[in-house]
């Protein structure tokens, strides 16, 4: 399970791989003199501290960029990614300690989409709030950088563990938290602000019927009930104002209503006074109460039988003594006459109705226990007292909360629920209907088009994603949670061998995929492995969002698919990254007499070729920069994906295509190696891109086997 979760996660790794600054060749009128780093003769025995430091970075990479995307939309906070990410380099680099590091990275990932999002939501200014903390940062990397003395090395290289490291990781999320108190009170002083905003409307309205000049209306007021709203409310009492909190109001006051309440309600069925009394004290404060036996009552067929329902209430009355004993008799009656076996069908449904994270309708209920539907309705309709559906076939609502808290507190009753085993069961059905899930699910016509610019996109959803399929896409891991057992472990592993992607494709389509990482981080607690969300994150934070075929295009290609997770690609764009630990002295220089458009190593890294303007290939020994042999012609081949662009926010365009064809993430697009690319020598390496087997536009469907 962990292989798979840890597969999963490097689907976006391989997307986000560090890539270097490049070093190209300037070749004079005539000669081109290119510096070649040798590729297979660098012993790490002898390398330098910057060597290792390189190398040793490069494994936060990926948490690292995550942290850069998110940072993107913060300027301030962007300015002081470099500071930051040295920081990470000089502990890294000294103390080894990479878990740790990438947890820091991706905790400030995860703050810096949170302050983005709160700041979108309430619709403000990033820089005045977010300066602060930019300023913060910058001191805490300052007091890093200029303390790498030997005291300071010593002390890192004696504590693995490095409790430095955790005192940098506090100071970092300490500002973080005082950014996030802040905003938050930023906030609350626009709340002040609606809050007076709500004083200018009340001020003249309150006047007017303090000096009776609005007589023969009636102004209804309510509120939620927080101090500060309650304080603007109290502010403007007046004569002719009554105020009522709910909680206050005198015990008779809340009597008198349930009275005449059940007076109005049972007029049909003319019931005695002492009935009345009876029922309105047996209620006490608890209006749900009294509204609860109302509809027990009259959803009894005929006038006879519904005052013999109200008898029972009243005579049974000393077994009523709360809430829960009148769902007992409400659940009792409903199911008294079933048979061992319906009873338990009934409760099933019941225990199915309290467990889902939403309300549903009867047939998808129905779907996820594979029971009828006509079973879920007449159970429904004979619990009117607690249940409810707008439609008739709308979503099944409860009533009151209590009736939740019935089921999961009230144990001495044989109604009593067993969350986990009802989770566990859940969750297996959840994953049998998610075996529909299928590659290109909505038949989406192009990767050239966006998804919500499909006609009728919304109907292509709703009837191949229908409700059923959909809620077990998104709660899923809900039921999971609670429910989990070794055997429901198992059949995660399978599901998301078999199935996981084309849930992410699901969920793109759903508009639910910000969803997917916190329930992905579901089962990081229960595989105790880390980062495995970052599937979804190069998608969601990238140009393609929205735009579900570039799942397999633009994000499937740099994933290393190790465990054969479905579907195999097929076609698409292919990319090969080429590593060199390049130093000064192993640098040899190569004199060509033309321009040199490509450099290539042989297998064993012993030779050198190089493809250049005058149409020659030579061969060159990578230790002395001695050409091997003659020439060699070859023929000029031009085609379209030979002779690609990519545009700064990272799509490839074909020359003959106005539509772009790929997006590459933002990690891999710092040195590529186009056909204009003269020469690529850089320290790290380079990115080259095949795109001779690229499928695109209406053709996008040919990418898988």
């Amino acid at each position: 399970m962990r292989k798979l979760l840890k597969n999963i996660k490097n689907l976006s790794k391989k997307g986000n791989k560090s890539s270097p600054a490049s070093r190209s060749a300037s070749p004079s009128p005539g000669t081109a003199s290119v510096n070649i780093p040798v590729a297979r003769t660098v012993s790490m025995e002898g390398s330098s501290v910057a060597q290792v430091q390189s190398v040793a970075l490069g494994i936060l990479g990926p948490a690292l960029e995550l942290f850069k995307e998110a940072s993107v939309a913060l300027p301030p906070l962007q300015a002081v990614v470099g500071s930051v990410f040295k920081c990470f380099e000089i502990y890294q680099t000294i103390s080894g300690n990479t878990e740790k590091l990438k947890a820091l990275a991706n905790d400030l990932t995860s703050r810096t989409k949170f302050l983005q999002s709160i700041l979108q939501k309430e619709g403000l200014e990033p820089s005045p709030l977010i300066q602060d903390l930019a300023d913060d940062l910058e001191g805490i990397c300052k007091k890093v950088i200029v303390s790498q003395d030997v005291g300071f090395i010593q002390k890192l290289q004696m504590d693995k563990n490095s409790q430095t490291i955790e005192g940098f990781q506090k100071e970092i999320q300490d500002a973080y938290e005082q950014c996030k108190m802040k905003l938050l009170f930023t906030i609350e002083r626009n709340t002040e602000t609606i809050l007076r905003d709500i004083a200018k409307v009340l001020q003249p309205l309150v006047s007017a019927i303090s000096k009776k000049e609005l007589q023969g209306l009636k102004f209804f007021i309510t509120s939620r009930p927080e101090p500060k709203i309650q304080a603007e409310l109290n502010a403007y009492s007046a004569s002719g104002m009554k105020e009522f909190i709910l909680h206050n109001v005198e015990e008779d006051i809340v009597q008198n209503d349930i009275s005449v309440y059940l007076q109005t309600e049972f007029q049909e069925i003319s019931p005695e006074e002492e009935q009345l009394y009876l029922l309105t004290n047996l209620s006490q404060q608890l209006f749900i109460y009294a509204a609860t036996v109302v509809r027990f009552v009259k959803e009894a067929d005929g006038i006879a039988r519904k005052r013999k329902r109200l008898r029972d209430c009243i005579e049974n009355a000393a077994n009523l003594k709360d809430l829960n004993a009148l769902y007992v008799e409400i659940l009792d009656m409903a199911t008294g006459k079933l048979q061992d076996e319906e009873m338990q069908d009934d409760l099933n449904i019941l225990h199915t109705i309290v467990s889902v994270g939403k309300p549903l309708t009867c047939q998808t209920i129905a779907e996820l226990l594979h029971a009828e539907v006509e079973s879920v309705s007449n159970l429904i309709h004979r619990l009117h007292a607690v249940f409810y559906m707008r439609e008739t076939d709308g979503p099944i609502i409860i009533f009151h909360k209590s009736f939740y808290d019935f089921f999961f507190s009230f144990k001495d009753s044989k109604y009593k629920y067993n969350a986990r085993t009802q989770h566990e069961s859940l969750t297996f059905s959840c994953f049998q209907i998610m075996e529909k899930l299928c590659f290109n699910i909505c038949d989406l016509p192009s990767s050239f088009i966006k998804d919500d610019d499909v006609p009728g996109f919304k109907d292509k959803v709703s009837k191949k994603i229908p409700e059923t399929l959909n809620y077990c896409c998104q709660f899923w891991t809900d039921h999971f949670e609670i429910g989990q057992t070794d055997q429901l472990f198992q059949r995660v592993q399978k599901i998301l061998i078999e199935k996981g992607i084309y849930w992410l494709e699901a969920m793109s389509l759903l508009k639910s995929l910000p969803r997917c990482s916190k329930m992905l981080d579901a089962l990081k607690t229960s595989s105790n492995n880390a980062d495995h969300s970052s599937i979804e994150r190069i998608f969601i934070n990238g140009d393609v969002y929205g735009m579900t075929p570039h799942l397999y295009l633009s994000i499937m290609p740099f994933w290393e698919n190790g465990v054969g997770c479905k579907p195999q690609l097929w076609r698409g764009i292919k990319v090969i990254n080429r590593v060199i630990n390049w130093l000064p002295e192993t640098t040899v220089t190569v004199n060509v007499s033309a321009s040199v458009n490509s450099v290539q190593y042989s297998p064993m890294g012993d030779k050198i070729g190089t493809g250049c303007d005058d149409n020659a290939v030579r061969i060159w020994d990578a230790r002395t920069g001695s050409q091997i042999g003659t020439n060699l012609s070859y023929l000029m081949m031009v085609n379209y994906y030979l002779h690609w662009t990519i545009s700064e926010d990272g799509w490839i365009f074909f020359p003959h295509i106005l539509p772009p064809i790929v997006w590459i993430p933002i990690a891999l697009r710092k040195i590529p190696w186009t056909a204009k690319t003269q020469c690529i020598i850089s320290s790290k390496g380079f990115t080259k891109f095949l795109l001779n087997d690229c499928v695109y536009g209406e053709d996008w469907v040919k990418c898988i086997l």
